[in-house]
């Protein structure tokens, strides 16, 4: 979110990324030239990726912006621990695709209902600099991310392919 120091509007842009990495204005804006330089109080990315490039931007700008984003990876990590990444929102992807399945197989197999008809909370965790350290520990691999990587190194194949072959 992009806020003017003038005013109390707040503009939206999808662009982030693209407008960083060109210099370019995104489409519909009127050309950078033209614009007076807006300052920014924060930016929420929505994946790791786009927190890499918002915050090379912020320091290539001079920016004190603080920056968020959603899931986890190692460059989150190092980010969040060097203070450039103010918190990271761990939405558990493994969770929100896992267990859907597992509650299907159980509801097919004896009509199990997990949770009770309720909802059943997979996250999100806010990762900041009072967990990062614990939660990078325990996960083994400093990340969920990494720990996908090197099982897909290692064995040649990925996580999900891992547990269709071998499940019951």
């Amino acid at each position: 979110m992009q806020t003017r120091a003038a005013s109390s509007q707040a503009r939206l842009t999808n662009w982030p990324s693209r407008i960083a990495s060109s210099g370019r204005s995104a489409p519909g804006e009127e050309p950078k030239s033209n614009r007076t330089r807006v300052g920014l109080d924060a930016v929420l990315t929505l994946n790791s990726a786009v927190a890499a490039v918002a915050v090379s931007a912020a320091q290539d700008a001079g920016s004190k912006a603080t920056i968020a984003t959603f899931d986890l990876n190692q460059d989150v990590i190092k980010g969040i621990k060097n203070g450039s990444i103010a918190f990271a929102v761990d939405q558990q992807q493994y969770e929100q695709g896992y267990l859907p399945i597992v509650m299907l197989q159980l509801y097919v197999k004896n009509l199990n209902t997990v949770g009770g008809g309720q909802p059943v909370l997979t996250g999100p965790g806010i990762v900041d600099k009072k967990n990062v350290d614990e939660i990078a520990e325990k996960c083994g691999f400093g990340t969920r991310e990494s720990m996908r990587r090197s099982f897909q190194r290692i064995l040649r194949v990925s996580p999900t392919a891992y547990r269709s072959r071998f499940a019951e």
